[in-house]
């Protein structure tokens, strides 16, 4: 019994810490490694080896728009404090401030002193080029995470490559992609 009212308090826990979707996986944004824990985002349908690259091809899962519609919508979080990063420990008094541009702006968390994650938020990026000619496109996002004054390293700051990609096979006609 006490096993379970523990898994329902963390799951609890959980749910008010990173909002209600579960996300793939933590992208840290590279930069100083001993610092990368402080911030990063989280994006639904992916997860990448890549510290700074987000990559989708238009309609697969991580994509939120739906197949042929020459676009990725891809949806973001900010989140900080992040555990179980290698050669990272978040601040012990948390973050002083995070600043974030673009549609990461909207996504920070309230609370800055423990792990948590912001409201997710949406954003599209465009394929260039049309019908049978589109090609890839990309946008970087930039983001500051801050510590309190005496922590070292004091900053992490991270670069965010966003990349759509057009699909190589067809859509089904539900809207989802065919292998």
């Amino acid at each position: 019994m006490h096993r379970i009212i523990g898994l329902t308090a963390a799951a609890g826990f959980l749910a008010v810490t990173c909002g209600s979707l579960a996300f793939a996986g933590f992208i840290a944004g590279g930069g100083n490694t001993e610092a990368d824990c402080y911030a990063g985002v989280d994006v639904t349908g992916v997860s990448s080896s890549d510290p700074k690259t987000v990559e989708c091809t238009e309609g697969d899962a991580c994509d939120l728009s739906g197949c042929g519609d020459g676009k990725c919508t891809f949806q973001v979080a900010v989140c900080v404090n992040e555990t179980g990063i290698a050669g990272c420990t978040p601040p012990s008094g948390g973050l002083k401030s995070v600043q974030a541009a673009g549609p990461l702006k909207s996504t920070r968390p309230s609370t800055l002193t423990v792990a948590a994650c912001g409201t997710p938020a949406t954003f599209d990026l465009k394929l260039k080029g049309k019908g049978t000619k589109q090609r890839a496109n990309k946008r970087i996002l930039r983001m500051k995470a801050t510590a309190l004054p005496g922590t070292s390293p004091l900053k992490d700051q991270d670069s965010f490559k966003f990349v759509c990609k057009p699909r190589t096979t067809p859509c089904s006609p539900s809207g989802a992609f065919v292998e």
